[in-house]
């Protein structure tokens, strides 16, 4: 199948106008599978704090084998590029709306900076000959590790379908960032756990709120630059590059 310039995601989920009925059926298996499979993961994580290699396993080849293994099924040869613009990866959209999420991922990353009192050392490493290593390092490092593998699932793989099963962008997308709002939490469960603080500390709660703010975040530059998910990564990876970038000072250089 050729992609056209306009080519969007709306007119890849019909899959085909000639099967009726066929492309909310493959919709309807595709949204209950991923989202079965996401309780357990979730469940899992509760009790397990993966490395950050196996998330491409859990969260990309995983999720991508299901449901490309259903469209097979139900769908006339579908190859694996158009499983891909499924997840927002197509050909004619990888550029829409990159810029816009770096220049805004880097405005939002002085925040936490400001917040963990970590100015000075941001100042030090960017005043330093060191800065032309550590900065693109680090964008490497988020981009292939939390930013791209975390947005395939969400993103990709979870609103993508969400947002056409309930007929709704906003509701796709509030629902989805409930969805890893919860994913953080048990994330930082586990993190305070292995240091000693109660697992249920009441800053539990901001942490869920800060997950269900960034996924709003992330989703609606998703939606906005006409789902292509390198959006969504560079805004995810840029977002956390200063604070990224003192651990990896302290750490490494």
């Amino acid at each position: 199948m050729s992609f056209a310039k306009k080519y969007t995601l709306v007119d890849q989920i019909h899959y085909t106008g000639l099967f009726g009925n066929l492309k909310e059926n493959v919709l309807v298996r595709e949204t209950v599978t991923i989202l079965a499979y996401f309780s357990f993961y979730i469940s899992y994580s509760f009790f397990f704090q993966e490395p950050e290699y196996l998330h491409w396993l859990t969260q990309v080849l995983i999720p991508f084998a299901l449901l490309h293994y259903i469209q097979r099924k139900n769908l006339i040869s579908p190859s694996v590029r158009l499983s891909l613009a499924f997840f927002g990866l197509r050909k004619n959209n990888l550029h829409t709306g990159i810029l816009f999420s770096a220049i805004i991922g880097l405005l939002l990353s002085i925040f936490p900076v400001l917040a963990r009192g970590e100015i000075n050392s941001l100042s030090q490493i960017f005043s330093s000959p060191s800065v032309i290593i550590i900065l693109p390092v680090t964008f490497i490092l988020l981009f292939v590790t939390v930013g791209f593998t975390e947005e395939f699932l969400f993103r990709g793989v979870l609103q993508t379908r969400l947002v056409r099963l309930v007929n709704s962008k906003w509701l796709g997308i509030g629902i989805t960032s409930l969805l890893y709002a919860i994913y953080r939490v048990t994330h930082y469960s586990l993190t305070t756990a292995a240091t000693g603080i109660p697992i249920w500390d009441p800053y539990l709660f901001v942490v869920f709120i800060e997950g269900v703010v960034f996924g709003l975040l992330l989703g609606f530059i998703y939606v906005k630059n006409d789902e292509n998910l390198l959006s969504a990564v560079i805004l995810h990876s840029t977002i956390q590059i200063f604070s990224t970038m003192v651990v990896l000072k302290d750490l490494w250089f």
